[in-house]
């Protein structure tokens, strides 16, 4: 399972080739609703352990049924990144003197202390962004090839025979924008914007004025944007008031324009 979206967007044409040759034809979107499952699952297992773990104490890292359970998913699904993660003390077996009667004096086995486990959280947090991104990819991927398929529902035969079909294009962001013409303006603005040292002010702007022009709803958390920014390889890590953001009539221009 590769964990980073550079690794995956590299190696999924061959996976998606490698299904194609074993089913039928039209399998494209059943590819990507299996990955969007697998790489779901994957996440929530990495997010179930970061949640876990993240007020703790040492104390309470000791080996235990618990915690068993919680970690378990993550080592069915990928080893290598549960590797990467943890760092698991064996469990130790605490022993002490004692006097036999014969004079002479033996270990005994006083019980079992569970081993410790060690959390890299840097670690933890970069694959969670990384799972997140590519699920982001996923998502996008699905809903591209959707818009080829038309429900049954969706075609008409008139009396000619024809058939009129209509394809009604999805949102790929519901959490984000409140519309598919929403996210496609944000698209064009990006396209406007790109990808410059001017991100943080360029990037705040959008922000602001998609919230002003109720194109993105009220309660987005600024992190929900910035993991979705990053899918783009925008990285910002706050939000500008529009009081500080400068050249503000020029970037006004660009977002009139863009409508």
């Amino acid at each position: 399972m590769d964990v980073t979206r550079k690794e995956y967007e590299k190696k999924y044409n061959k996976k998606l080739s490698s299904y194609s040759d074993k089913h039928e034809d039209n399998i494209e979107p059943f590819f990507w609703e299996i990955e969007l499952e697998n790489y779901t699952n994957y996440c929530n297992s990495l997010l179930k352990i970061s949640d876990y773990f993240k007020n703790k104490t040492s104390k309470d890292r000791r080996v235990n049924a618990a915690i068993t359970d919680i970690i378990s998913d993550l080592k069915k699904i990928n080893e290598p990144v549960f590797n990467e993660i943890f760092t698991i003390e064996k469990t130790k077996v605490a022993t002490g003197k004692v006097e036999l009667d014969n004079g002479f004096v033996d270990d005994m086995i006083q019980g079992y202390i569970p081993g410790k486990i060690e959390v890299d959280y840097e670690k933890l947090t970069n694959h969670i962004t990384s799972a997140k991104r590519i699920l982001m990819f996923i998502s996008d991927k699905l809903m591209i090839v959707q818009e080829f398929i038309v429900p049954e529902n969706d075609i008409d035969a008139s009396e000619s025979g024809t058939k009129d079909i209509s394809v009604k294009a999805e949102n790929p962001h519901p959490r984000i924008f409140k519309s598919y013409d929403a996210f496609t303006f944000f698209e064009k603005l990006m396209g406007e914007f790109r990808n410059t040292v001017n991100n943080l002010s360029n990037y705040s702007f959008v922000y602001h004025k998609m919230m002003l022009d109720d194109l993105i709803y009220q309660d987005i958390k600024q992190l929900e944007y910035f993991d979705f920014l990053a899918t783009y390889d925008i990285h910002i890590s706050r939000i500008k008031s529009l009081d500080d953001i400068g050249k503000k009539q020029f970037r006004e221009s660009i977002y009139a324009s863009a409508k």
